[in-house]
């Protein structure tokens, strides 16, 4: 009975691991997505905080530049010339004050409609880990029953105890994302910056355009980038959706679909074009690792790793080219 249990479960484990890595991606976007909405946010609110001073600013120019002052200007015209510069002024200054308060209407919209774009990634995403959590424990209850059932007949049954041990990580991993989504529902979400320049007064962003139209996947160096002669050789592992959302060590969120690299010791907004056997990848340096193993030298994002075709080896030796932007 314990060996038809154990059997049964082996045979439906492909399956379930592949529904959990599928879940776990879907729960990594929508965290990454909650990210992107709260940065979206922070942004129409400090649009809408820009407008309302700048109407505060133009209020205060018209109480103390206002209506009598205009008038003065018109009663005190001595030619008809100095009669319509006076006109003009008062036209231009109430055409000013009406676009400044056009701007704050603007800005109070967008904020509104970011802050239920935002309202709705989160719910999606806590929508997604329950279905994450749910998968879990179903496959920790077969594991469980499979595991003791096993343990009574004296068999051994090394590879379900390793599932085990990936039931955890996913666990931990969706801690970390669970903890970002309520930081985001409190507006404290760790990493989360309008616009992070770590590196050289530019941002992520800007930095991952020098990869040009072919995005790092490439053996040619992009025109906003030059090689500084330097080398490292090393072994190269990668990391995926299990950290993602996570804040780098740059502050950048990690995103596995960028083409991005952890590296121990080389500056971030570092790039590095990395070879294995006939094909190359050009990342960005912005997290730090790996760590363990000093033959590693590089930790890919899971981009990266697929564009290099080193995903399903895991480790692979590697030469990287250290390149910066012009």
């Amino acid at each position: 009975m314990a060996l038809a249990t154990v059997t049964a479960l082996r045979a439906k484990l492909p399956a379930l691991e592949a529904r959990l890595e599928e879940l776990q991606k879907a729960a990594g976007e929508a965290t990454i997505a909650v990210i992107q909405a709260v940065r979206d946010q922070q942004a129409a609110q400090q649009a809408l905080d820009s407008a309302r001073e700048t109407l505060d600013q133009r209020a205060r120019a018209a109480f103390e530049f206002g209506p009598a002052t205009t008038l003065d200007a018109m009663l005190g015209a001595k030619t008809l010339a100095d009669l319509s510069a006076a006109n003009e002024f008062a036209s231009r200054t109430l055409a000013q004050d009406s676009d400044s308060l056009d701007t704050v209407r603007n800005a109070q919209a967008g904020l509104a409609k970011t802050r239920a774009a935002a309202q709705a990634d989160q719910r999606e995403a806590l929508r997604k880990e329950a279905a994450l959590s749910s998968q879990i424990s179903g496959v920790q209850t077969q594991l469980d029953e499979a595991i003791g059932r096993a343990r009574e007949a004296g068999v051994r049954v090394h590879d379900l105890a390793k599932q085990v041990a990936k039931l955890r990580a996913m666990q931990a991993a969706q801690q970390a994302r669970q903890s970002t989504l309520a930081g985001a529902q409190n507006g404290t979400t760790p990493g989360v910056n309008i616009d992070p320049t770590w590196f050289d007064g530019r941002n992520q962003d800007e930095l991952l355009a020098l990869l040009g139209p072919d995005g790092g996947r490439t053996c040619t160096i992009p025109p906003g980038l030059k090689d500084t002669g330097q080398q490292i050789s090393g072994d190269a592992s990668w990391y995926g959706w299990d950290f993602a959302g996570q804040s780098t060590a740059s502050g950048a969120t990690f995103d596995p679909r960028l083409m991005t690299a952890a590296n121990r010791t080389l500056p971030f907004g570092t790039f590095l074009r990395v070879r294995w056997q006939d094909r190359c990848v050009i990342v960005l340096v912005n997290d730090r690792g790996p760590y363990g193993d000093l033959n590693r030298v590089i930790d890919l994002s899971l981009g990266a790793a697929r564009a290099l075709g080193s995903e399903s080896a895991g480790v692979v030796p590697v030469t990287a080219d250290v390149l910066v932007p012009r």
